[in-house]
């Protein structure tokens, strides 16, 4: 057989899978009644975040670490609200390059960026509220980046809340052999190149109709960043997959909460994070019916209440 027969068509349909998409550099426009928030990074960049006051004296502060790609404005206004009303303050930060948030969006050149972000706007909120304790909470991504960014802030916290960390991804939610081939391609060659559509498919592992309404949604919305650069998701894996050794640092108290019909990650993996976070005040919440999306953290609003007020 003619090699340069199979290699030639192998090649062009590689390269076609690695069309270029350019990289939106601005984020969307913010509209007219919108009053935004803003904190300065480290190397300049103006990253959002919404926030939401008590009308009484303030219990504490919750800062909140969103998932892969975004948060829309709205997400977690049920549970923003029933905490502020409690009296928490509740900061949900928009990372670098989503949202409202400056920055290169999908391409990140290393996701420690992103954490340094969180721990500079960390110790701008500690000084802004220097008597009140300070939480973590994060969903999915931001579920082990909170785990990452606990493991440094040590003393300075008062406990982590994850939901439906992303320390283990599913096999159904895996991609198929030509995109892996695509995507080793792209690491070697380009990069920087957006690569990895994180919506190229509709919800089809989900089960749950919140998850596919929550898909849709997001899929619609210029807020959330859909494709990704490999160097950016290969940095990303750094932290995902060492969430597990971080966890066994952390000394202080956790909750977990997630939801078995989640199609997209493999609950064993938080298991073993629970098992291995270092701190023994730990309440573990798992859903029977619950699926994936940031849903869930509205829907455990009393639970996570409940929780706060349980360690102050």
């Amino acid at each position: 057989m003619n090699t340069s027969t199979t290699f030639i068509p192998l090649l062009l349909l590689v390269l076609l899978g690695c069309a270029s998409v350019p990289v939106a550099t601005k984020p969307p426009a913010l509209p007219d009644s919108y009053n935004p928030k803003y904190f300065v990074s480290r190397d300049g960049l103006k990253l959002h975040y919404k926030q939401y006051l008590p009308d009484t004296s303030i219990t504490g502060v919750v800062l909140v670490a969103p998932g892969m790609g975004g948060i829309r404005t709205n997400d977690l206004d049920e549970l923003g609200f029933t905490l502020s009303q409690a009296g928490y303050v509740v900061l949900v930060l928009h990372d670098r390059g989503t949202g409202y948030s400056g920055g290169d969006r999908g391409d990140i050149s290393d996701y420690q960026l992103v954490i340094e972000d969180f721990q500079s706007f960390f110790e701008t909120t500690r000084s802004t509220y220097p008597d009140k304790p300070l939480f973590l909470l994060g969903h999915s991504l931001g579920g082990v980046t909170s785990i990452r960014i606990a493991r440094d802030l040590g003393d300075k916290i008062k406990g982590v809340a994850i939901i439906n960390p992303a320390y283990r991804y599913s096999a159904q939610s895996g991609p198929s052999f030509w995109t892996y081939v695509t995507y080793g391609f792209n690491a070697l060659f380009r990069p920087s190149a957006l690569t990895v559509d994180m919506m190229s498919n509709e919800p089809g592992e989900a089960t749950q109709p919140e998850d596919k309404e929550e898909f849709t949604a997001r899929k619609n919305d210029p807020l959330i960043v859909k494709k990704f650069s490999m160097r950016y998701m290969m940095s990303v894996r750094k932290i995902m997959i060492n969430a597990k050794e971080n966890a066994g640092f952390v000394d202080k108290p956790l909750l977990m909460i997630y939801g078995k019909k989640d199609a997209y990650i493999d609950h064993s993996g938080s298991e073993e994070i629970f098992d291995a976070w270092k701190c023994s005040n730990k309440k573990k919440v798992v859903f029977e019916e619950v699926g994936h999306g940031t849903y869930v953290a509205n829907m455990s609003k009393n639970i996570i209440l409940e929780w706060l007020n349980g360690i102050i």
